[in-house]
């Protein structure tokens, strides 16, 4: 696979990934454990929630290619520098959108979600990040794999 479809195939595939893990989780997560003012917890909601992510993934897309000074650094091995940063971005994203959220009155807690002992922020998008991007990079990693190692991509 020349390097111009692997990027293709690279952006396609963390999307997808990140948009339906993160849409699944927005799902489960909200209804039970958020309070949207005036109600406002419908899919567009949760679509929006999701695209948050999205962003959220390829800002962390970003990062770690930064370190590995390579885009595709999903493709090659993945070394201690590359987990340490994912881990450490998905706690400070997690962290900065839910105080942002909770200053703004975006959202709300309800009664039996968990928060992060000692804070005032919720336990359950902290665990969404540090679950979702390892997750969605290592999918996308199979799917560039599979898709490189098939003729559905593969060029002339």
């Amino acid at each position: 696979m020349d390097d111009k479809r692997a990027i293709v195939l690279h952006a396609l595939s963390v999307t997808g990934s990140a948009f339906v893990l993160h849409y699944l989780w927005e799902n489960m997560q909200c209804p039970r454990f958020f309070i949207h003012p005036g109600g406002n917890a419908g899919q567009s909601a949760m679509v929006l929630a999701t695209l948050g992510d999205v962003a959220m993934t390829w800002i962390v897309q970003g990062l770690v290619a930064t370190v590995s000074k390579r885009w595709l650094w999903l493709l090659g091995p993945w070394h201690f520098q590359q987990w340490a940063l994912l881990l450490v971005a998905a706690l400070v994203l997690s962290f900065l959108v839910q105080s942002w959220a909770l200053a703004t009155s975006r959202w709300a807690y309800t009664v039996i979600n968990p928060r992060v002992p000692g804070m005032s922020i919720s336990a359950l998008p902290v665990a969404q990040m540090l679950l979702l991007f390892p997750l969605t990079f290592g999918l996308s990693r199979k799917i560039v794999q599979l898709a490189s190692n098939s003729n559905i991509i593969a060029g002339p």
